[in-house]
């Protein structure tokens, strides 16, 4: 997969998300609210999907690398933005309501880390704080992933929606995005296994 492509399927997503959020009868800023902190999701996990897949597919994957750190950028400016909608529309600019419920509090330590990996991942930063505490820094990513995963699963609106007639149907974009924060943590956990064999490998090589 080349860098075009990662962009044209990333944006399409994007595009798709929209336009799936827009079909509910909902108020356009709560539409805003769950579009901004879907994408937001979809693209913290993408962004922890490419290093996974550069190690599982080298060859394919390789050049996919370079573009991790955009994507992560990106995901911070979607789950920002989906904070201030909620803090404007839904908590009326009283912060107080943030630290009433733990799932929350999560998600606003998810948002400070990734304030932090935002604003250190310029060139400048990382030659001022050294390689190797901003890579300490970086390993955070895997915290707010977490926490974010947590939040998203405390406060998902419903994966069955009810529609008229007491009929239900499922709410795809919801269930996609679970099934794609499996992936990421399964993919994780396969890249994290296959670099410790390799960095074994490498340590009994004559």
């Amino acid at each position: 997969m080349n860098s075009k492509k990662i962009w044209i399927i990333t944006i399409v997503c994007l595009v798709l998300l929209a336009m799936y959020e827009a079909l509910f009868p909902l108020p356009p800023q709560t539409i805003l609210i769950r579009y901004f902190a879907l994408a937001g999701f979809f693209l913290l996990s993408l962004c922890l999907l490419i290093g996974p897949m550069v190690v599982c597919f080298k060859n394919k994957c390789g050049p996919l690398i370079k573009h991790r750190k955009r994507i992560g950028e990106l995901s911070f400016i979607f789950v920002l933005i989906h904070f201030v909608l909620v803090f404007v529309y839904s908590y009326d600019l009283n912060i107080t309501y943030v630290f009433s419920d733990l799932q929350l509090v999560l998600a606003l330590v998810a948002l400070m880390i990734l304030f932090l990996l935002t604003i250190t991942s310029a060139n400048k930063m990382i030659q001022k704080m050294g390689f190797s505490r901003w890579k300490l820094l970086q390993r955070f990513v895997y915290v707010a992933f977490a926490f974010s995963f947590i939040h998203f699963l405390l406060d998902t609106n419903g994966l069955f929606i009810p529609f008229s007639g007491g009929r239900t149907f499922v709410n795809l974009a919801e269930v996609l995005l679970i099934s794609l924060g499996v992936i990421t943590i399964i993919f994780q956990y396969t890249g994290f296994i296959l670099r410790k064999a390799s960095a074994k490998k490498g340590k009994i090589k004559p």
